[in-house]
């Protein structure tokens, strides 16, 4: 059951999609300019290895994950190139964890020989609440910030929606605006490139087969949140089904029926 704001023509063709996302930023140069403006002070030269979708088993006991962009620079330092649409539980958690799997050394290496790595999030919501456009954590001691110890790991985040964009540079407000739909009338080649990117990407014959996946997907989660809400006016509210049904209707009646949301209500008993 495709409801009407869920059809493949529906979604919001941009960066912000994880598959044209991964897409884009597996292109070598889109993800050089991108850490480039990301981490100016590492002056990164050349990407050599890029993999969209990378997997990572995270322990014996946990799922498999996926990284959205996984990609190594000359120097060997590696990266992972996170999107974040929507606030989640347990983010800097997840985060550490990816960075923790970074940062394994490989069979037979030495500790001395595991190399920087750096998890980087785009966020379309602010992680932190600080309206801060940049926030980066490193090791430093807790009273005197000025001592460190030799730091192999690094976490960032970018917050598309920041008004304090005083820890970026011009190139990195530019793009977090992009993402947030706003282009200037001359935007940089930058910009441009990552337009025609996307525009190829979705020209392709297997694109309209990707948007009914995630179509699909996105119902269920919305499906899910349908019926968490019927349970809590039950449960909260001792609300009636006829109530709990009129309720429905006028938050969700533009994505489901009547009777589909008469039959979620049925479902739940």
């Amino acid at each position: 059951m495709l409801r009407r704001s869920y059809l493949a023509g529906d979604f919001k063709q941009d960066l912000t999609l994880d598959p044209i996302f991964g897409y884009v930023m597996s292109k070598k140069e889109n993800c050089l300019h991108l850490l480039q403006m990301a981490l100016p002070e590492l002056d990164i030269q050349e990407i050599v290895d890029i993999s969209p979708q990378k997997p990572i088993d995270l322990n014996l006991f946990e799922k498999t994950s996926r990284l959205d962009v996984y990609a190594k620079d000359k120097q060997e330092r590696v990266y992972d190139i996170e999107m974040q649409n929507l606030p989640v539980d347990f983010l800097t958690r997840r985060a550490w964890y990816y960075l923790r799997q970074l940062n394994i050394p490989k069979p037979g290496e030495d500790y001395d020989q595991v190399k920087a790595s750096y998890v980087i999030f785009f966020c379309m919501f602010d992680p932190f609440d600080e309206d801060r456009a940049a926030y980066r954590f490193d090791f430093t001691e807790q009273k005197n910030h000025n001592l460190t110890i030799e730091n192999v790991g690094h976490l960032l985040f970018f917050n598309a929606k920041g008004k304090d964009r005083s820890n970026i540079t011009p190139q990195m407000s530019e793009f977090l605006d992009y993402l947030n739909g706003q282009t200037v009338k001359k935007p940089s080649k930058y910009i441009i490139q990552l337009n025609d990117d996307i525009k190829e990407y979705t020209r392709k014959p297997e694109w309209g087969e990707i948007m009914n996946q995630i179509a699909l997907m996105r119902e269920a989660i919305r499906q899910e949140a349908v019926v968490k809400m019927i349970e809590s006016y039950r449960e909260d509210f001792n609300l009636d089904d006829n109530k709990i049904l009129s309720l429905l209707t006028k938050r969700y009646g533009d994505d489901f029926t009547k009777d589909e949301l008469q039959e979620m209500i049925e479902q739940t008993k």
